[in-house]
């Protein structure tokens, strides 16, 4: 609903659903524990956080659908989850 949307955009301004500073302390937690994931799976509110994020920081252009996404290493995938985080062996 069009107040769902407006919910959900607010928080992202003030606290977005992909927090980048997250993945990365997980990733090294995977790291320390002996593990090695290649993908970055997230759910669709992540994923279009993740692509604000990239578009934020490197323009409109970086965050083409066209292209295949990364982060930190990982290949970024979406799952049909509305909200989602995981790492994934890749």
């Amino acid at each position: 609903s069009p107040e769902e949307l407006r919910h959900v955009m607010a928080r992202e301004n003030s606290q977005p659903y992909f927090a980048p500073l997250k993945v990365r302390d997980m990733i090294r937690e995977e790291h320390r524990q002996g593990r090695h994931p290649g993908v970055l799976l997230l759910g669709r509110l992540e994923m279009a956080s993740f692509r604000q994020f990239v578009c934020r920081g490197f323009g409109e252009e970086c965050g083409s659908r066209l292209r295949d996404l990364y982060f930190l290493g990982l290949r970024v995938e979406a799952s049909d989850e509305v909200t989602y985080l995981e790492l994934v062996a890749g």
